[in-house]
């Protein structure tokens, strides 16, 4: 069968006229961006995840915030190193050691900002009188050694020391040594109280009068006592055998706990 040229010119204007239409909706469906076709979806979906999304604060704005935030990062910490411990696979221990590390930088940010903030404002600081270096810790015991010593003076010109023991026993024979040292070095009066009758080996005069005991408990021996002669009140200030330091130590605590340095000043 044969068609004729314009058979076919007509049956082509009429596909073209029927296909241009469909061609320039299809071109309009894409080159509209955001509206029409696979664009559409697109940026529907981008959208759509955008307002989904939640807003994550990774510094805290206020108190509330930070203990749960705190809290948050303890928990995930405590539970990584379990699982770190019940499974230590690498992928565990690595998890467990980024979530330690995070911690370690939190408190190194925080200690080297505190530090600066505090050179700002030194008011808010450590008293300067209690230094954390190891110069100024030892000044600072100097110092305090000092005033010590100066105490322990001025509390022996108004008190005495007394070793209560058994003449001759082994212990009560150290304490009676200590006794004997710490009257070299403070310049106190020391007596040893025999309670078996027996004299000390040292060089500090033995008593033998009990009735100073009878307003003292002695629980065991050899103890310290320091007794006050005009008023006849023994404190106790050590037992068995302390050192000079612990024992004028122990002699300045009883004398603030029994307002004693107070009394001593006004004299």
């Amino acid at each position: 069968m044969t068609i004729k040229k314009s058979t076919r010119k007509r049956f082509f204007k009429r596909l073209i006229t029927c296909l241009l239409p469909a061609s320039s909706l299809v071109g309009g469906f894409y080159e509209e961006p955001c509206y029409q076709g696979f664009y559409y979806f697109e940026e529907f979906e981008g959208k759509d995840k955008e307002i989904q999304a939640p807003k994550k604060h990774t510094v805290p704005q206020t108190p509330e915030e930070a203990l749960i935030f705190i809290n948050i990062q303890k928990e995930r910490l405590e539970g990584l190193q379990a699982l770190a411990i019940s499974n230590p696979t690498t992928a565990n221990l690595f998890k467990y050691f980024e979530q330690r590390n995070f911690f370690i930088d939190m408190a190194s940010d925080f200690s080297e900002k505190g530090e600066l903030a505090l050179l700002e404002r030194p008011d808010l600081g450590p008293d300067p009188k209690f230094p954390l270096s190891s110069f100024g810790i030892e000044f600072r015991k100097n110092l305090e050694d000092s005033q010590e010593q100066e105490e322990i003076k001025a509390l022996g010109k108004r008190f005495f020391l007394i070793v209560v023991g058994d003449g001759g026993e082994p212990w009560s024979e150290l304490a009676a040594s200590i006794g004997e040292t710490f009257a070299n070095a403070t310049k106190w009066t020391v007596r040893f109280l025999s309670l078996n009758g027996e004299k000390t080996f040292s060089d500090i005069k033995t008593e033998f009068n009990h009735s100073i005991l009878k307003e003292t408990q002695i629980v065991e021996t050899p103890t310290f006592l320091m007794a006050c002669p005009e008023s006849g009140k023994m404190i106790p200030v050590g037992s068995g055998a302390p050192s000079i330091s612990s024992l004028m130590e122990a002699i300045i605590l009883q004398a603030k706990n029994h307002f004693l340095l107070e009394s001593v000043n006004e004299n």
